[in-house]
């Protein structure tokens, strides 16, 4: 008998499958395409019944943000959670300060990127460290630099 995982796991799993896309013969696929990335809210969380009271979703999520499973988005005035596939998770969890903060502005950016320019007014780091930062990110696979 397979262990039963842990609240936060199952929260992510739950968000993951309600996320998944029908196939033409009805089954669902694990694939999460950044396209068809979901916004959860309080409330869409509370109806997946991981947990019975908001009081409980908090620290689930931060377990699952500590891991970089999740990431807060802003809609309009809401505050909501997205979901990260494991293996950007995991590239995420191994990334130095200065990395992760530059993919954290791109990722923000969405499809429309962002220039390298606002990277360091909005980070206030180097042109060196920023440079640095990209490369790494580049050579990891997590963004793309397009020369304009």
């Amino acid at each position: 008998m397979a262990p039963k995982p842990s609240p936060a796991n199952a929260l992510y799993d739950a968000m993951v499958a309600s996320t998944a896309a029908k196939t033409l013969d009805g089954s669902h696929s694990a694939e999460t395409s950044k396209s068809r990335a979901k916004v959860f809210f309080q409330d869409n969380l509370l109806r997946l019944k991981v947990v019975k009271r908001s009081d409980d979703l908090l620290p689930l999520c931060q377990v699952l943000m500590n891991k970089q499973l999740l990431r807060v988005v802003k809609d309009g005035e809401r505050v909501g959670y997205m979901c990260r596939g494991r293996e950007e998770a995991d590239k995420l969890l191994t990334l130095p300060p200065d990395d992760l903060m530059l993919y954290t502005h791109i990722e923000g950016a969405g499809t429309g990127g962002i220039w390298s320019k606002a990277l360091k007014q909005r980070t206030k780091i180097s042109q060196q460290a920023c440079t640095k930062s990209l490369k790494s990110l580049v050579t990891k696979q997590l963004c793309r630099v397009e020369k304009n």
